[in-house]
């Protein structure tokens, strides 16, 4: 990837998870085999920003041209691509799982445009929550809790936080990029 596109520079927010061990509260779907490289996608899919991942397709371009180069020599790996969605709902997590099987279950970009429209909350943007307990389940998958894997979160959004106490949803977000 020589360079992001200009339209994509300030929606799009790089997190690189640290190297600080993280308190596993809670496992995750995980299996407990480690892997090396696990990939967080979070994607809103909210009104404001739907046309970028769906109608008009530029994020939804950028996120298979990151996740194909990402894991493009893994594909025999037991490494984790996770997808979230940063939309009206409680609960983030749409997939998880392979490179593999990410494309067995998705064998073209059309399926996998057609399982994030299929699955999204357009109904309001809970971003910064959506970030937030996106993180925390990243942090806690068994290979990223025990320090045995390298992360990367990739936050596709316009930002827009349209969910009631935006403020203490920011605070909840901020604390958990501190860990």
């Amino acid at each position: 990837m020589s360079r992001i596109p200009y339209f994509l520079t300030p929606l799009l927010f790089v997190f690189a998870v640290g190297c600080e061990q993280v308190e596993e509260t809670k496992q995750s779907t995980l299996q407990p085999e480690s892997c090396e490289y696990v990939a967080l996608v979070a994607i809103d899919m909210s009104e404001s920003f739907k046309k970028q991942m769906a109608d008009d397709g530029k994020a939804f371009e950028f996120v298979n041209h990151v996740v194909d180069k990402y894991f493009r020599d893994r594909m025999g790996t037991n490494d984790q691509i996770i997808i979230t969605q940063l939309s009206g709902n409680n609960n983030p997590l749409l997939w998880q799982g392979t490179p593999h099987e990410l494309r067995k279950d998705f064998p073209s970009k059309q399926a996998f445009k057609d399982f994030l429209i299929r699955n999204a909350d357009a109904k309001s943007s809970r971003i910064n929550d959506g970030v937030h307990e996106s993180l925390k389940y990243l942090m806690r998958t068994h290979s990223v809790a025990h320090g045995d894997a390298k992360t990367v979160a990739l936050i596709l959004s316009d930002m827009l936080d349209e969910f009631p106490d935006e403020e203490a949803s920011s605070k909840r977000l901020i604390s958990t990029m501190a860990t």
